[in-house]
């Protein structure tokens, strides 16, 4: 006795379109509005998360010369952290972006670095954080050039 099965449909593998990569936009973008407000938090009652935060991840030599990242990854990053910042009842300062985009970062098994600078601008001492992974400075660009790096 034959079984007689209804036609198979030819299955097409994931497609690019538009309402995903926005799904996808908008879900990095509470991942980093997330990450905002926990680094927020970090800064003004755990003053211990310097450790984790500042150190250089364990094994990063190692991955950094495997595969080299596409810059698409830290471009995206920062995007959805700048986004997020604006978004915001508080103005997010350059450390709390750096610790957003760090943890979003270790999330993707991506190791990344907090860097410190502090310098003098109109006779006033001010500090900076940017963050560099795989050799890019992730986010904390602007404003580096006006301090001398610490960490």
């Amino acid at each position: 006795m034959r079984r007689e099965t209804m036609p198979q449909r030819r299955r097409i593998g994931r497609m690019w379109h538009p309402a995903r990569a926005e799904a996808v936009a908008t879900v990095r973008l509470i991942e980093a509005w997330l990450a905002l407000i926990l680094a927020r938090m970090g800064i003004v009652f755990l003053p211990y998360i310097a450790d984790w935060a500042f150190r250089a991840d364990p094994g990063q030599d190692a991955v950094k010369g495997s595969h080299p990242i596409p810059p698409y990854v830290f471009r995206r990053v920062r995007v959805a952290v700048d986004r997020a910042g604006r978004g915001l009842p508080w103005e997010s300062k350059c450390l709390a972006k750096a610790f957003a985009a760090k943890m979003m970062l270790s999330r993707q098994g991506l190791h990344s670095t907090i860097h410190l600078g502090a310098g003098q601008r109109g006779g006033q001492l001010h500090a900076h954080a940017w963050l560099i992974a795989d050799g890019t400075i992730v986010v904390g660009e602007s404003g580096m050039d006006t301090v001398t790096p610490l960490i």
